[in-house]
């Protein structure tokens, strides 16, 4: 009888411990899902401010590449955390910075570039209607040629940052999934800015159009 007791004192004291440790494995599983969560708040927040309004071109730039920089910290710090016990999570938050640091990046070029783009505009239209002065021909193949440099490169910092955030809108679903019901990631404040710079890529690529019949005889 003693030992049918004993055998039964082991077997409760055993079930408590797994359910402690359960109980235990639990708690630190939230709070690794936790820490990792807290990291895309960074990153949220400055995609749901999209493009800056205030300052000049500069400092526009400025504020986007210090949001992509704060990003890159969290990126680092991910990496140090113990995630384990998450590791899906892990792998689609790391996937989620890294594309909002990217995003930004492009977003703080193109703040540079935009009025850089239309100022050259200007200057290059203004020269073809003067058509005066000794250097005029010289003068207007720099002012094309630099032209001609920072389109191009306008134009390709619009293509990947559309590409950038295609891939944000099918990283969404991914992420969406793993996330609390309370957490809405900024897929449409995204697809509003990448729809913005389109319509500005356009834009530009009409007026660089009719520039460059303007300026057909210097070819």
């Amino acid at each position: 009888m003693r030992k049918i007791h004993l055998t039964l004192g082991l077997v409760v004291l055993m079930a408590i411990a797994a359910a402690g440790y359960w109980v235990w494995e639990g708690k630190q599983t939230d709070l690794e899902r936790q820490r990792v969560l807290q990291l895309l708040a960074t990153a949220d927040a400055a995609l749901r401010l999209g493009m800056p309004r205030e300052g000049d071109a500069a400092s526009r730039a400025a504020t986007l590449n210090e949001a992509a920089a704060r990003i890159d910290d969290d990126v680092t710090t991910l990496r140090t955390l113990p995630t384990g016990r998450v590791p899906e999570l892990s792998a689609v938050v790391s996937a989620h910075l890294d594309t909002a640091r990217e995003l930004l990046k492009r977003r703080a070029h193109i703040a540079a570039l935009d009025p850089r783009v239309r100022t050259g505009m200007a200057q290059f239209r203004t020269h073809m209607h003067r058509r005066s002065g000794i250097d005029w021909t010289s003068e207007a193949a720099r002012l094309k040629n630099r032209l001609e440099t920072d389109y191009r490169e306008y134009q390709r910092t619009i293509d990947t940052h559309t590409r950038l955030s295609d891939g944000y809108a099918e990283e969404h679903s991914r992420l969406t999934a793993l996330l609390p019901p309370d957490h809405q990631v900024p897929l449409e404040e995204v697809n509003t800015v990448r729809d913005q710079f389109a319509t500005l890529g356009s834009q530009a690529t009409v007026e660089m159009e009719a520039l460059r019949r303007l300026s057909a005889p210097l070819s």
